[in-house]
């Protein structure tokens, strides 16, 4: 799909479900296509075509990518790190905002330094969310807790993800300091409903039940590093 495609099919429409979720609409002077808040592609009258992910690099996201890009062009994922194809071929290791020329032409790639940085954060979030499960159980959520962390927004966002700062869980890593409202709220975004289901119950407040303590700390490694792979752009 490019511009001109995108706008055949609109139509005189501002809006088009074109699947679960997703959508084509338009922007202004441009059409993008979004998948539920992320405007995954957006097309420009130029010939240009922006991807972005919005922090969420999931099967999904890179379907929708991939249904509706440029002919010839997909994105691919090798042990979760993206990279833009053509043809087959890597062209360019992939970050938000990449865009593809109306000839082709690859614009705003990762470079090796970024690539090698997003190494090592994972390597960084992978020991932290095992520090967290080793840490189990824990005090329940309270004001001790890091302010970023603990403090919620009206729309129920935590202080740290409305104002966009993520200094604060790198420090979180650097230091070692597991704080009981971040793996609270890493349980809850990966599903788990405080008043349906028994994991809050065996990660806080000290229960002693052997027998699932296992269960418990293998949630809160997934659910941990998840949690913060979303928050640097590597989920």
């Amino acid at each position: 799909m490019n511009y001109r495609t995108a706008s055949e099919r609109l139509g005189k429409r501002a809006s088009k479900k074109l699947g679960n979720n997703t959508y084509l609409q338009r922007r202004e002077d441009k059409i993008a296509v979004r998948l539920h808040e992320t405007d995954v592609l957006t097309f420009t009258p130029s010939g240009r075509t922006i991807l972005a992910s919005g922090g969420w690099r999931t099967v999904t996201t890179k379907d929708r990518m991939n249904s509706y890009l440029p002919m010839g062009f997909a994105v691919w994922s090798d042990k979760g790190d993206w990279s833009l194809y053509r043809n087959g071929s890597r062209v360019a290791a992939y970050r938000d905002g990449l865009t593809i020329g109306p000839r082709g032409g690859i614009h705003g790639a990762a470079s090796v330094r970024e690539t090698k940085g997003r190494a090592t954060l994972k390597k960084r979030i992978t020991a932290f969310s095992k520090l967290c499960a080793a840490s189990i159980p824990l005090d329940y959520p309270d004001a001790g807790d890091c302010l970023y962390c603990q403090l919620r927004t009206e729309d129920d966002q935590s202080l740290g993800d409305a104002m966009k700062d993520t200094d604060h869980l790198l420090s979180h890593m650097k230091e070692g300091y597991v704080v009981p409202s971040l793996v609270w709220s890493a349980l809850t975004e990966a599903g788990y409903d405080p008043q349906k289901q028994i994991i809050h119950s065996l990660v806080f407040g000290g229960r002693d039940d052997s027998s699932f303590a296992g269960v418990g700390r293998a949630v809160v490694k997934r659910s941990v590093a998840k949690y913060m792979k979303r928050r640097f752009n590597l989920a």
